[in-house]
């Protein structure tokens, strides 16, 4: 993920076309953390009527990125190194709500966790990810 420095702003147009196709909405961000959904729709579907672990793993990363960039230095970025998920519940319905925080920074890299839960507060999924900090590149 690539945004200008000035969009840094907890509130600005987020572009990402994958993110869209998916339903993913940035609900809020601030240094360190961010929560951000996913309505279930037939689009997110696998063929056994249940969220495909992809979509998740997407909403997951989406999130820890979110939390990371926003408190890193206007001519930083970051990029996702590993990502592990834990799925506890099939998820057929409703919102899923997944939100990251960051647990541990040094100089190039950062850990983050994701807790994915329904809109009644029930863990869904956990994910932990290793996101590499490096120098923002401005698009071609």
């Amino acid at each position: 993920m690539t945004l200008p420095s000035d969009q840094r702003s907890p509130v600005f147009t987020w572009h990402h076309p994958f993110g869209e196709l998916l339903g993913i909405q940035i609900k809020e961000v601030r240094p360190g953390y961010s929560l951000v959904t996913m309505e279930v729709t037939p689009h997110v579907m696998n063929p056994f009527h249940s969220v495909h672990g992809g979509a998740t793993y997407a909403l997951a990363d989406t999130g820890m990125a979110m939390a990371l960039y926003h408190q890193l230095d206007a001519d930083q970025n970051c990029a996702t190194v590993s990502i592990h998920m834990d799925y506890f519940h099939q998820i057929r319905k409703g919102i899923i709500l997944a939100k990251s925080r960051v647990v541990h920074t040094s100089r190039r890299l950062a850990n983050l966790e994701c807790l994915l839960e329904d809109t009644d507060g029930k863990l869904l999924a956990k994910a932990t990810g290793t996101f590499a900090i490096i120098a923002y590149q401005p698009p071609d």
